[in-house]
């Protein structure tokens, strides 16, 4: 049986390719028998899709027999999506040019190789300026998380993923943290799985979002993942200054949500990728305006949703009026609210040349021109209040937006503890989540040391100074109701 010459590639790092001969007729399951070459070869720890060059994906013994021919290139993905071959622009001399800028910020924090590939391929892409790499840069499934990436007359949907929108918010309850009972909570924590049966075409229409087929099932639902809602309590203040001018109290209980735009997002990007795969959009184009049309609706999609879950979650505990606590008239407010994925038209100025509009995309990065950020740990790590300081345009006008994967969910799900060691945490904190897939999958131990993340920025590269820390007391993730 004659043998085919063959160039498997990973598609996530291409530089990693071996050269093959196949034999086509030896196998009973030729897809099978590729996959595992690409395993030891390639040495990819799970490989499951094959693609050509162009995005054709190989799923079957006949697609593969119709494209076998010698030095054909099969792009090998772990699940990922084809992300398209990577070209660099090569000078006169021959010498490969990049098109961007990168710069990292962690020196404290680990950051996994395959994180890193990801983000230098990210500086070939067409009109890329800038890439940032934040101390909680992990890997995804095609680009990293925990970046902002600047570009010129280009917006790229991909980067930024199908959450758009997602963010945190945080608000200041009724509630007073010396009396704050956390298994009292857990208790009355019911009820808000599911849909909500609020006033939801009254508060979209209010803050001007556009009605879409996922308001009715999904708005006002935290989501799976690494969303939550969580009541918190200052420990420790830094900046008592700085506090202040927040209008921040020791003894208050703070909510902290983290959710996005849920299956809305979703649906935006899978639409862009159908027709344009991870292709790039020009932004003044009809295709360009109308994924950021789609996208602005989105992010204000998202924002609704973490003030409705919010408003869910306090009602639970009436945190959701205001009380007089020791002679003090306490106030629901909220402290901050920002998206982690979006991406926005902004004029940059490096100080060298002459100011340009350009657009940033942040996946999984906070804003940092909009004044304080929160950056949450595990669900067994503190929260920090960070104000950004020093030039931002240094760090793309963005921080980290929490302590980043170290582990990969599989991987997580593989520890040997207990359920009940993840529900009680060792801060004393509760967990609800019901899912034990997902509560293995989100356990502590699965993050990096949120400490290291904030002291890479506070301390290593003083983008910011820390103005709080704040300890959680419930986490609420999922409940079977």
């Amino acid at each position: 049986m004659p043998s085919t010459r063959l160039t498997l590639i990973k598609n996530a790092q291409q530089k990693t390719r071996v050269a093959i001969l196949f034999k086509s007729g030896g196998s009973e399951d030729p897809i099978a028998s590729i996959l595992t070459l690409a395993k030891n070869k390639l040495r990819l720890k799970n490989p499951e899709r094959i693609f050509v060059e162009g995005g054709d994906e190989i799923s079957s013994a006949e697609e593969l027999a119709k494209v076998l021919q010698n030095d054909r290139e099969l792009f090998i993905s772990g699940g990922e999506d084809y992300i398209g071959l990577i070209k660099e622009e090569a000078s006169k001399d021959g010498e490969a040019l990049k098109t961007a800028t990168i710069a990292n910020f962690f020196q404290l924090s680990h950051v996994e190789p395959e994180a890193l590939s990801q983000l230098e391929r990210t500086a070939t892409l067409e009109g890329m300026r800038h890439v940032f790499g934040m101390p909680d840069l992990h890997q995804g499934n095609t680009y990293p998380i925990g970046a902002t990436f600047v570009t010129e007359d280009r917006i790229y949907p991909a980067l930024i993923g199908n959450d758009i929108g997602c963010g945190m918010v945080l608000y200041s309850t009724r509630l007073y943290a010396p009396r704050f009972k956390p298994q009292r909570a857990v208790e009355r924590l019911r009820g808000v799985e599911g849909r909500w049966d609020g006033p939801i075409k009254e508060m979209m229409n209010l803050a001007g979002v556009e009605p879409t087929e996922f308001d009715e099932l999904t708005m006002g639902t935290i989501g799976g993942g690494n969303h939550f809602a969580e009541f918190q309590h200052v420990t420790e203040v830094f900046d008592e200054s700085e506090f202040a001018r927040a209008n921040l109290s020791t003894d208050c209980v703070y909510l902290l949500v983290h959710s996005g735009s849920r299956r809305l997002g979703g649906s935006i990007l899978d639409a862009h990728t159908a027709k344009y795969k991870h292709a790039g959009l020009d932004p003044s184009s009809p295709e360009g305006q109308e994924y950021l049309r789609q996208h602005d609706n989105a992010c204000k999609w998202a924002k609704l949703n973490r003030e409705v879950i919010a408003r869910r979650v306090m009602e639970k505990l009436n945190a959701d009026n205001n009380a007089l606590v020791n002679n003090e008239q306490r106030k629901v407010e909220k402290v901050l609210d920002i998206w982690h994925n979006s991406v926005e038209k902004k004029e940059w100025n490096t100080g060298t040349e002459q100011a340009k509009q350009l657009w940033v995309h942040r996946k999984g990065a906070a804003p940092s021109d909009r004044g304080l950020v929160v950056i949450p740990g595990s669900r067994g790590a503190c929260s920090f209040l960070v104000m950004p300081i020093g030039n931002q345009n240094e760090n793309g006008y963005s921080l980290a937006h929490g302590a980043g994967r170290q582990m990969s969910r599989a991987e997580a799900k593989t520890r040997r503890v207990s359920p009940a060691q993840l529900r009680t945490t060792k801060l004393g904190s509760k967990v609800i989540c019901d899912d034990e897939t997902l509560l293995f999958e989100e356990a502590p131990y699965a993050y990096k040391k949120i400490d290291d993340v904030v002291r890479d920025l506070t301390e290593i590269h003083h983008f910011a100074k820390v103005v709080a820390v704040l300890t959680p007391l419930v986490t609420y993730k999922m409940r079977n109701e």
